[in-house]
């Protein structure tokens, strides 16, 4: 009893240190007693509590709190928008427990994937950013630090089912406030918002002449993107739990119904990719995916899916937005084959602008959609080769023959969201999400089916 006492007592320690030292700082600028802060440290303090305790428990919670927090909300001190997203505050939060899980890593291809990516986007963001310490501050708050935590904590046995019941938890409940925003209900997360860098997620968007679902996403298709990784982690929990079967499909049914409400191709392209390379992995277990194709067929027939779907395939080519949407992706594809945007790493960044408003301003474009072209014009060859890289090493591992259900799920949803990035950009909390289920890919590559 006394040893584990002193090794809770070490493991929180860290905690207790960044946690005295966010309170001196935040005390010096006078922004302690700022109710939405001072939330956020509740929050993060009890985390951190539960996580040295329970930290099976801790981490699925720490994985709900990242997709339903928007990063519209974290800008607790001014000009340091980074310092409040809630990634960083789960990560410092689970930091001493996954710490104690180091022992239990057996690196991966994937592995030194995602090291390569962050080392070169850290010297694209050296050499070209203006505000360089805020631009590698964001990478590591939303991306490098959510990766190396969540990397850790799922080497625990059963992780990988705990947090996907975490994030399908989380995704219920967002689903159901995405299909009352299409249905006219104001979207609760467009409130407590100062105006600033990211008021720009604090909108509705509209296609056919209704508002898209977008929850506490920000926008439409990451929240498409979140939404098909959902289903195919219920898929996966379905197929390893068949006592609870019957729930799991009740509750894909709101899951699909938002899905459709976003009004976003890049959500059901995902769903589709990440459902055949599902298919590929099992091989030879085709009546189980027998039955899975009558559920959708039947879905398809049964719902106004059909018809959602037909409005979607037809809209590439009319003449309103979402066609004009289609063809600019096409546009911005060209990116990547026109030599005059050929760098080795990255746009030069003039002052007062980052990557990529620079490069948008540089093409005359208002937005990159595409990740791939993002890294590409923004980060240089360098870290495009080794993004594309990763995404071919996720596409592999989801093909593994030995995988657990729920494995095989994560990583056919990881590799399915990869592919759909050729066409869509991680907005909003979708890019710590992207990461997290990156490591939750590697551990399953090495794990032993």
């Amino acid at each position: 009893m006394a040893q584990s006492v002193r090794e809770r007592q070490t493991l929180l320690a860290p905690a207790v240190l960044l946690a005295g030292a966010a309170v001196a700082f935040l005390g010096g600028r006078g922004d302690l007693l700022r109710p939405r802060l001072f939330l956020a440290l509740v929050v993060g303090g009890a985390l951190a509590a539960v996580a040295v305790r329970r930290p099976d428990v801790a981490g699925p919670v720490g994985l709900g709190v990242v997709l339903v927090v928007p990063v519209y909300w974290a800008q607790p001190l001014p000009g340091v928008a980074v310092a409040g997203t809630a990634s960083l505050l789960v990560s410092l939060a689970l930091l001493p427990a996954a710490w104690r899980e180091r022992h239990a890593v057996r690196l991966h291809a994937l592995d030194a994937l995602v090291a390569l990516h962050f080392g070169v986007t850290v010297v694209s963001l050296a050499v070209n950013a203006s505000g360089k310490g805020a631009a590698i501050g964001s990478l590591v708050a939303r991306a490098a630090l959510p990766y190396v935590v969540f990397r850790l904590l799922s080497t625990r046995p059963g992780a990988g089912r705990r947090l996907a019941i975490g994030l399908a938890a989380a995704a219920v409940p967002l689903a159901i406030i995405g299909i009352r925003e299409a249905g006219g209900t104001e979207n609760p997360f467009f409130t407590l918002v100062r105006a600033g860098v990211e008021h720009q997620w604090v909108r509705s968007q509209v296609r056919f002449g209704e508002v898209r679902a977008e929850a506490s996403f920000g926008h439409a298709i990451a929240f498409s993107l979140f939404l098909a990784v959902a289903l195919l982690l219920l898929l996966g929990l379905a197929w390893q739990r068949r006592g609870h079967r019957l729930l799991l499909v009740a509750l894909a049914a709101p899951l699909g119904a938002a899905l459709l409400a976003t009004g976003s191709r890049g959500g059901l392209v995902c769903l589709v990719v990440g459902f055949g390379l599902w298919a590929l992995g099992l091989r030879e277990r085709r009546g189980g995916l027998l039955v899975v194709g009558w559920i959708v067929l039947a879905a398809l027939l049964l719902t106004p899916a059909g018809g959602q779907l037909t409005r979607l395939q037809r809209s590439i080519t009319d003449s309103g937005e979402a066609g004009e949407a289609a063809r600019y992706r096409l546009e911005i594809a060209s990116l990547l084959v026109d030599g005059d945007n050929f760098t080795v790493l990255g746009q030069e960044a003039p002052p007062g602008l980052g990557v990529v408003s620079a490069a948008e301003q540089r093409l005359g474009i208002r937005t990159i959609d595409s990740q791939y072209a993002v890294v590409y014009v923004t980060y240089g060859l360098f870290a495009l080769a080794s993004f594309v890289a990763l995404a071919v090493a996720l596409v592999r591992s989801s093909l593994r023959r030995h995988l657990q259900p729920i494995d095989r799920a994560w990583a056919a949803a990881t590799a399915a969201v990869a592919i759909a990035l050729s066409t869509v950009a991680l907005f909003t909390q979708m890019q710590s999400l992207f990461w997290i289920a990156v490591a939750l890919t590697a551990t399953a590559a090495t794990t032993d089916g």
